[in-house]
Order: structure tokens, then sequence, then C-alpha cells
């Protein structure tokens, strides 16, 4: 069972990086803000977009970056967390 459990978080933070992604690569910020709840029939699960600056990267990126780090969990009834990261520039972390 917790592995069903987490092959959904693994999924939904796939969909939700995803669609996120799209956004980016289409020049729009990511849409939803930092933090949402999916649809039928995951309506019990949530996300979370957070990010943090990357400092003292050497060699220095032509832009600043930032570790952006979604994640997704069940709410009710609270479950375990999956966590995704990937880097983004500054300019379109939400």
């Amino acid at each position: 069972q917790r592995v069903e459990e987490y092959a959904i978080l693994r999924d939904l933070a796939q969909q939700a990086l995803r669609t996120m992604e799209v956004d980016l690569q289409a020049g729009n910020k990511p849409r939803g803000g930092h933090e949402g709840a999916f649809g039928e029939p995951y309506q019990n699960y949530q996300w979370k977009l957070s990010a943090t600056e990357l400092e003292d990267q050497d060699p220095k990126p032509p832009l600043p970056v930032s570790r952006v780090t979604l994640s997704v969990a069940r709410s009710d009834p609270p479950g375990p967390t999956y966590f995704v990261q990937t880097v983004w520039p500054e300019s379109l972390v939400p």
C-alpha cells in the first residue's frame, strides 16, 4: 500500500512539474502560485512550491538561479510527502 501511495505522489509531482516547465518554456511564469490542490480524483492531495537561491556557485552561471522544490502530500488523511527538485533562473520562479 505504501508503494502505491508513493507511486501516486511521484506521478502527481511529475505532472505538476511538467505543467510548470511547459509554462516556463512558453515564456510564462508557472501558473497557480506557490501551493494548491489537485482535481478529481486526487482532491485529497496538495502541492507546494518553494525556492532557495543558490549562492557561491563555481563557476558562476550566466543568470542567478534558484533551487525549486515541489512537494506533494496527501492531506486527508495525512500521509507521506514526495519531493522533486530542479534548478530554474530566479526570474522565472513565481
